[in-house]
């Protein structure tokens, strides 16, 4: 595998995985930006809904009625749940830079390799 400047090109846009291959058979790097900055967004304000949820739910415990419905319940879910899913996305995505770093590492060994052959 020879390096040629002049036709280097860039992955494309979209997502794509390791081992993907744009139409003319060069390899695309995995993306990982955008599902990391999602990600850490989704993790941020889950956790902050969570969390102010929670101090509802609790101030609603101190001086509420403990039967009645508590109307922090359900955002203090659905906040824990979009901070969960929040942290997957952030794994999705140090996984697909990882996989980016390697992809690059294994060209630039086999662009080595090439040349002192």
């Amino acid at each position: 595998m020879s390096f040629d400047a002049e036709n280097l090109q860039p992955p494309s846009p979209g997502p794509a995985l390791a081992g993907e291959q744009r139409a003319d058979g060069a390899a695309v790097a995995p993306r990982s930006a955008v599902v990391l900055v999602a990600g850490s967004i989704l993790a941020v304000v889950g956790g902050v809904v969570a969390a102010l949820a929670w101090a509802s739910s609790l101030q609603h415990a101190l001086v509420g009625d403990l039967a009645g419905s508590d109307p922090g319940r359900a955002p203090m879910v659905l906040g824990a749940l979009a901070a969960l899913a929040g942290i997957a996305l952030q794994i999705v995505g140090v996984w697909r830079l990882a996989s980016g770093v390697d992809y690059l590492a294994q060209r630039e060994k086999d662009r080595e390799h090439g040349r002192t052959s």
